[in-house]
C-alpha cells in the first residue's frame, strides 16, 4: 500500500496525468461491494444497490469538490457543490452528513459577506441534533463557535455571547482543550467589541 500511495502522490504532481485507472491482476482485487451479500439479490435489486453506491460516491465527490473550491476561493462553485451533496444526503435522511455540509455552507456564506445567511444555515445544522459521541460533540462545539462569529458580525452580541458560552461549557465538559481555547478567545474578542474589555477572561 505504501508503494501505491507513493505512486499516486507522484502522479498527482504530474500535470499531464488527468485520469488514473486501477485494474485487477491475479486473484486478489477489491470488488467494491460484498459480493456474498449480493448473491441473493434479484437482478433489479442488485442494480439498485449498485446505483445507490454510485450516487453515494458522486455525492461524496461533490462534497470534497466543495472543500477544494472553497480553499481556492471559488466560493460560488463551492456552494453549488455543497448544495448538490446536501440534496443527496438530505434525501437519505443522513443527519450527520447534513450537519457537516451545513457547517461548510455556512462558512461559504460568511466568506461571501452574507453572515445573515450563515446564521440561518448554522442554526439549521444545530437543529439537526447530534448523538453524544466525541466526534458529534466536537462538531456541535465548532458549529456554536461559527454561529457565534456570524452573529457577532451582525452586531447581535448577546446572542453571540450565548452561543460562545454554550460552546465553552460543552468543550469544558468534554475535555476538548482546543475548542475550549477557541471559545475563550472568541469571548475575549466579543468583550472588546462590546466595549467591555475589562470583563474578558476565563469562564
Amino acid at each position: 500500500l505504501d508503494e501505491v500511495a507513493s505512486e499516486l502522490d507522484e502522479l498527482e504532481r504530474d500535470a499531464d496525468t488527468r485520469v488514473i485507472v486501477l485494474t485487477g491482476a491475479g486473484k486478489a482485487f477489491i470488488a467494491g461491494a460484498d459480493i456474498r451479500e449480493m448473491s441473493g439479490y434479484s437482478p433489479l435489486d442488485a442494480r439498485a444497490y449498485a446505483e445507490l453506491g454510485q450516487e453515494d460516491n458522486v455525492a461524496r465527490c461533490r462534497f470534497n469538490e466543495g472543500g477544494v473550491r472553497f480553499h481556492r476561493g471559488d466560493l460560488d462553485a463551492a456552494r453549488a457543490a455543497f448544495e448538490q451533496a446536501r440534496a443527496f444526503f438530505g434525501a437519505r435522511g443522513d443527519r450527520a452528513a447534513l450537519r457537516v455540509i451545513d457547517s461548510n455552507l455556512g462558512a461559504v456564506e460568511n466568506a461571501l459577506g452574507r453572515p445573515e445567511l450563515a446564521v440561518e444555515i448554522y442554526e439549521r445544522a444545530l437543529a439537526l441534533g447530534a448523538d453524544q459521541s466525541p466526534a458529534a460533540l466536537r462538531s456541535r462545539v465548532g458549529l456554536l463557535g461559527n454561529l457565534g462569529s456570524a452573529l457577532a458580525r451582525l452586531g447581535r452580541y448577546p446572542e453571540a455571547r450565548a452561543r460562545y458560552e454554550e460552546g465553552e461549557r460543552l468543550a469544558r465538559a468534554a475535555g476538548q482543550l482546543d475548542h475550549l481555547s477557541a471559545a475563550l478567545h472568541n469571548l475575549g474578542d466579543l468583550a472588546e467589541l462590546e466595549g467591555r474589555g475589562d470583563t474578558a477572561g476565563p469562564h
